[in-house]
């Protein structure tokens, strides 16, 4: 299969996301499936992944939406040759792109939030992220063929914020040292 993921940041300093993103995509790729990921700014990924990652520049034009007319052309020119398009996080646009981009191609669309649902961060920038919900990411949320959650809470979380399609509920694998 060919497996689109895309992720705001992967660096080393970015947040959970990053770390569980990149295993998911090593662990994809090494059981054979064709793995690209995409993302912005200076996440670098070592030469041992076996998946493709491509980084893109970050526009100047409003700077905390994280546009990148790169990505969004990258992922419009990939999508109709995905099965699966896979968006991890929310409330930039990186995470509104794939939704655009599974509505040009036949791709269904997987969104993993990593907690951006709960109350606790709906909370955060309260304003902000309801101007979002209501312009660009509800929309995309909404048309989403699945929603992974990484526990039933987070499934719960979900379901009282009206959202009804597939959720899948997926630990996220970690390395314990």
């Amino acid at each position: 299969m060919q497996l689109i993921h895309v992720i705001p940041h992967v660096g080393r300093e970015a947040s959970g996301p990053s770390y569980t993103t990149l295993r998911l995509t090593r662990a994809l790729a090494q059981i054979g499936h064709d793995v690209h990921l995409l993302s912005l700014l200076d996440g670098q990924v070592d030469a041992g992944a076996h998946f493709r990652h491509d980084v893109y520049p970050k526009s100047r034009l409003l700077p905390g939406m994280w546009r990148s007319p790169e990505l969004w052309r990258a992922l419009r020119r990939l999508a109709p040759r995905a099965d699966v398009l896979h968006s991890h996080g929310m409330w930039v646009m990186p995470n509104v792109y794939p939704g655009w981009a599974s509505r040009l191609s036949s791709a269904p669309l997987v969104i993993s939030p990593h907690g951006t649902l709960s109350r606790w961060a709906l909370d955060h920038s309260r304003w902000k992220k309801r101007a979002v919900w209501a312009f660009l990411q509800g929309r995309v949320v909404r048309a989403a063929a699945c929603l992974h959650a990484s526990a039933e809470a987070e499934c719960l979380e979900f379901r009282q914020l009206g959202l009804r399609q597939p959720v899948c509920v997926i630990p996220h694998g970690v390395d314990v040292p």
